[in-house]
């Protein structure tokens, strides 16, 4: 299933080191984590690829990650990282 034109396949435990969760959604669990290079703190959403179950969840995710890569930089918003 791809979910994601422009995926970039990276294992996210490269870079980053994964902490608590800080909560659930419908389709995946958000943790704490740290940039394992520049020690930066973010919260990291993975996404359960098993929970979307119709084509209209997956153009949730892809609507959900469109919107985040083209929010202005604010501190008050949530913006894509990686």
């Amino acid at each position: 299933m791809i979910v994601l034109k422009e995926a970039i396949g990276k294992d996210i435990h490269e870079k980053y080191e994964l902490g608590g969760e800080l909560g659930r959604g419908e389709f995946g669990v958000t943790h704490l984590c740290n940039d394992k290079e520049t020690r930066e703190t973010f919260a990291c959403k993975s996404i359960s690829k098993k929970k979307l179950r119709a084509a209209v969840d997956i153009e949730d995710v892809r609507r959900e990650v469109e919107i985040m890569r083209h929010l202005p930089q604010h501190p008050n918003f949530v913006t894509l990282q990686d």
